[in-house]
């Protein structure tokens, strides 16, 4: 079904629509279930939220989607129910006390990058990980996916370094001391970081008071070839470990 997106003063940082609920009944959906937006050749996975104050053809975006998604005040797109995905089931059973597949992890981390588990599913996965734990394999399989599900840059010459602190410890910036020392060194160190996890402040937030984090790839490697170093927001290297630390 086709609708005219409305953008609404709402402040979300999921990926939602939401729609009248004759639309919803319409389609078969209930609030919490997943569809896929489709605007022109682009499309996105969202979750469905229900409301009286989306009229009916009407599909209600907050801000934050809008922005992500590139979507315009009443612009056109189509909205079609998806079934729930096979990694929620393969979270079930680690639950249970089953070991992950290297297909299953593969499966659930690319679809925590590409918004189709909601932060419910998401806050599982990380529980079933902390319950059951994950072995050698499992963990050697997580990582990887990890790298496959963001965007990679590769330099022609030089030693590529990296350094990660504990975290969580507030008032430590160890990664803005360490980062131009190394570079100085004559390493490259195009250094990834977080924002706010456990305290009022990532390191991807204390850098941003000095320089802007939000880079693209090709930027991180221009600094870095020119400079030796950066500290730059991990969100399009690792896209799903970003979602994760957000839940």
């Amino acid at each position: 079904m086709k609708f005219k997106v409305k953008v609404l003063p709402l402040r979300s940082e999921k990926l939602s629509v939401l729609m009248n609920p004759m639309d919803a009944e319409d389609l078969g959906l209930k609030p919490g279930d997943r569809v896929r937006v489709l605007i022109g050749k682009e499309s996105f996975v969202a979750e469905v939220d229900l409301a009286e104050i989306v009229k009916e053809g009407e599909a209600g975006v907050c801000s934050h989607t809008a922005k992500v998604c590139d979507l315009r005040e009443d612009c056109l797109v189509e909205i079609y129910p998806i079934s729930r995905p096979n990694s929620v089931e393969f979270i079930r059973k680690k639950l249970d006390g089953a070991r992950y597949s290297r297909h299953e992890i593969r499966s659930i981390v690319h679809d925590i990058s590409r918004n189709v588990l909601n932060d419910l599913e998401i806050s599982a996965f990380i529980l079933a990980n902390e319950i059951i734990g994950l072995n050698e394999e499992e963990l050697q399989w997580m990582i990887e996916a990890m790298v496959e599900s963001g965007e990679r840059i590769t330099f022609a010459k030089g030693i590529v370094a990296d350094v990660h602190s504990v975290g969580g410890l507030p008032s430590n910036r160890f990664s803005l001391i360490a980062v131009p020392t190394i570079a100085s060194a004559g390493l490259l160190i195009p250094k990834t970081a977080s924002r706010a996890i456990t305290s009022a402040s990532g390191t991807a937030d204390t850098m941003e008071v000095l320089a802007d984090v939000n880079l693209s790839v090709d930027e991180i490697k221009e600094i870095t070839e020119k400079v030796g170093g950066v500290i730059a927001w991990a969100k399009r290297i690792a896209p799903a470990d970003d979602k994760i630390i957000r839940v």
